[in-house]
């Protein structure tokens, strides 16, 4: 959690947002409950920390994302 937060600002520097904070219930053997942090991330936000901010990576998958939007527009067309 402690990385994550760290890296937290130069994510919110390319895309403007901050991570998203939850947190998560666990029953404990004793009866009671944890209520312990955790952050919800999408697979961009993974790479992103996988990477420890390989901007390499991070631009790989637009790339990939900016290829697939012709063809699907593509595929929906019918030609006369």
């Amino acid at each position: 959690m402690e990385v994550i937060r760290r890296m937290e600002p130069a994510w919110e520097k390319v895309q403007g947002l901050k991570f998203e904070l939850s947190s998560r219930i666990y029953n404990l053997p004793n009866g009671g409950t944890k209520v312990v942090p955790c952050y919800v991330l999408t697979k961009t936000e993974c790479l992103y920390i996988a990477t420890k901010f390989n901007d390499e990576a991070y631009q790989c998958e637009q790339e990939e994302t900016i290829k697939e939007i012709p063809n699907l527009f593509c595929s929906s067309l019918t030609y006369s």
